[in-house]
């Protein structure tokens, strides 16, 4: 025996203990370096007893099987002649089946990196890992000098003259890798409007840190600078500092968006990698292959997805160890993403039969898995499907169309900032504005009012739809607002700011038969019960109607949780939406009751329905909108429902919480208004009534 390959026989390797992460690194770098390196003299592949028995059972092996390979005396303990005839059984059958296919190919050992524990953030996992394009430099000749390893260079790398070293990325590189993806290509399309959103610069960072493992570049100074240097150049509204920033004085480590993810990805590699270890006990076993996917399986099969996952790193790494045993919690939501988002890009229906085939699949693919972890079908009281793959897939599709409002938003916030628009001329106004002063002292003649109302909207437009502003709007002309056609003024509003259907009135004719038989059901409260029944008879006018439909469609249109300890029931959402009392002081009393109950789960007061009559069934008029002292009196209750929704709008006020998804659907669906938030519920009744609306 000559020198040991890890301690050197003698002093202590570079003065460190050799349970530290770069010594261990170093061994196993140097059982791993005679596959590369076949003009090795296979003597210095021998360890010392000690190192050998502080090696890893994984390493053993190795070492067992590198020697076996070159024909080398194995010197290790009695146990592992298991694993060495093992082995020779192995290159013996590796070796008959390339002598049958007319050619010998060089052995080639799986190299799984080990998830020891990182005393150095510096220390690339790439360096560790078996790599064809790795060459050895001096230091293989000398056992005393440390074991290094060069980085791995891309082929497209440039050497630009007088550069000290290549170049490993550049603008023109980061555009074409850019152009590869759709996320790359939205990116590069809102560079021009200024700087980037939060999360368009994590998906640039993303599909950057995904080519640097792709390419197994090593994390060093230069190539994370590079990196922000090519961002910089592309997009000139971002800051350098803001991707890298190299270490200094007191800083151990690099910093910034690019090194950051590279640690996180590591550190959450390290833990898989350990995850999967201890599970395993890191058995060499062969993965069967996947069964045949069957003629019905349209939406995704187990050749299919095991093709899928084979074009991401993660993917690969979840089919390596298949067969090892269940996927651990992290992993199983990985492979829910990479199906999610193939669903989603090629726009599959979620329903029952390409959920299950997804969880088929899945199953075939992962043997220890279970089919109901990935996908439960809706059964009794269950609205819903259940398992991963629905909720992965609900979740990515809501957050997809809440970016797309903030990318929205921060594209036109932008714009507004970074655009140079053309300087207003100055309109010389008169020095005593008459109008604005008469309509804040008059109300009378009511004609002279409307007329100068509408010719002064565009002085007033700044002041509309906005909350805040609406208490001061309301005192400012508060002659006007309170007198009884004072909603006449909120209309006028309403059209000019062509923000929605000013004729959406028209539409509860033609959608309320539809909606009444859709309604008219059984239902197990009393109240229900008793509205549904009066919908059904004959003689029945249209205020009760919509009277009864709005109630009802809280049993469609379920209430959700307004806070965190109040869920609102359905009766509770009935008696919200529309208040039914018949005299002044029934009025009094019920106001006053639910601006008590808002005030003590901290609600906004909010515009209000109150319907005159004994009940439903006899309901006399008028049909009344009320906030804040002011009352509006209407004839029907369609035209009630009309002034609410316009009041709201042009005040930027909210709707109430409690049945909130009613007024969501009259506003997105009868008055063709903008809304922030889709439900499904809400979707499938507005396609139940699409056929019920005129013909334009």
């Amino acid at each position: 025996m000559t020198v040991c390959r890890a301690c050197g026989q003698g002093p202590p390797l570079n003065g460190a203990p050799f349970e530290s992460f770069q010594n261990h690194a170093r061994i196993y770098l140097a059982l791993t370096a005679i596959q590369l390196h076949d003009h090795e003299d296979p003597d210095r592949l021998e360890l010392c007893s000690d190192c050998v028995d502080k090696l890893s059972e994984f390493d053993r092996f190795r070492h067992v099987c590198l020697r076996v390979h070159y024909g080398l005396q194995v010197k290790t303990e009695p146990e592992h002649d298991l694993l060495k005839d093992e082995y020779q059984g192995k290159e013996q059958a590796s070796s008959s089946d390339d002598e049958v296919a007319g050619g010998e190919e060089p052995l080639e050992l799986e190299d799984d990196e080990l998830g020891f524990e990182e005393v150095n953030i510096d220390e690339e996992w790439a360096e560790l890992k078996h790599d064809p394009h790795v060459t050895g430099n001096a230091s293989w000749q000398n056992p005393s000098v440390i074991l290094t390893i060069e980085p791995n260079v891309p082929d497209e790398a440039e050497y630009v003259t007088g550069d000290i070293g290549p170049r490993y990325f550049s603008a023109d590189m980061l555009v074409e890798l850019l152009q590869s993806s759709s996320a790359g290509r939205h990116i590069m399309e809102s560079s021009s409007l200024g700087p980037l959103s939060k999360d368009s610069r994590n998906d640039l960072v993303g599909i950057i840190i995904d080519r640097h493992y792709e390419m197994r570049l090593p994390t060093i100074e230069e190539v994370l600078k590079q990196y922000a240097e090519a961002i910089t150049a592309l997009f000139p509204y971002e800051i350098q500092d803001m991707y890298f920033i190299a270490r200094g004085g007191c800083r151990r480590n690099h910093s910034g968006k690019l090194y950051n993810r590279i640690a996180n990805n590591r550190k959450k590699r390290a833990t898989y990698l350990q995850f999967i270890e201890t599970i395993s006990g890191n058995p060499q076993q062969v993965v069967e292959p996947p069964p045949k996917p069957s003629s019905k399986s349209y939406f995704l099969s187990a050749r299919v997805l095991e093709s899928l996952l084979k074009t991401t790193i993660v993917g690969r790494k979840l089919l390596e160890n298949a067969s090892l045993g269940p996927l651990s919690k992290d992993s199983q939501n990985e492979l829910v993403t990479i199906i999610a988002n193939r669903h989603l890009e090629l726009k599959f229906p979620t329903k029952k039969d390409v959920l299950k085939q997804y969880a088929e699949a899945v199953t075939d693919l992962f043997k220890h898995e279970t089919k109901e972890t990935y996908f439960i079908a809706r059964n009794g009281t269950r609205r819903n499907h259940g398992g991963k793959l629905y909720n992965r897939i609900s979740n990515m599709r809501q957050k997809a169309y809440k970016r797309e409002l903030y990318e929205e938003r921060h594209l036109a916030t932008v714009s507004q900032r970074t655009s140079n628009p053309a300087k207003k001329i100055a309109v010389e106004k008169p020095a005593y504005d008459w109008e604005m002063a008469w309509l804040k002292l008059n109300s009378a003649p009511w004609d002279t009012a409307l007329e100068l109302w509408t010719r002064t909207f565009s002085r007033r437009k700044d002041e509309l739809t906005n909350a805040e502003k609406t208490p001061e709007l309301l005192k400012k002309y508060e002659y006007l607002y309170r007198s009884e056609l004072g909603y006449q003024l909120i209309e006028i509003d309403f059209k000019q700011l062509a923000v929605g259907d000013h004729e959406g009135l028209r539409k509860w004719s033609s959608i309320l038969p539809s909606l009444v038989a859709h309604l008219s059901r059984s239902y197990q409260d009393d109240h229900s019960k008793a509205i549904a029944e009066h919908l059904s008879s004959n003689e029945l006018d249209q205020d009760s109607m919509i009277c009864g439909v709005l109630m009802l469609l809280n049993h469609e249109l379920l209430p959700t949780k307004v806070r965190k300890n109040f869920k609102p029931s359905v009766l509770t959402a009935q008696q919200d939406v529309i208040l039914i009392a018949e005299t002044d002081d029934q009025v009094k009393a019920k106001l006053a009751e639910y601006e008590t109950m808002y005030a003590s789960y901290e609600l906004p007061i909010v515009p209000k329905l109150v319907f005159r009559g004994k009940n439903i069934r006899e309901l006399t008029g008028p049909y009344e909108v009320h906030y804040k002292g002011v009352v509006y009196r209407l004839d029907s209750a369609s035209r009630a429902v009309d002034v609410l929704v316009k009041f709201s709008t042009v005040f930027g006020l909210e709707y109430s919480r409690i049945c909130r998804l009613i007024w969501i659907f009259i506003c997105s669906f009868i008055y063709d208004l903008p809304t922030a938030e889709h439900y499904e519920s809400i979707n499938k009744l507005k396609r139940l009534l699409e056929p019920s609306l005129p013909v334009c």
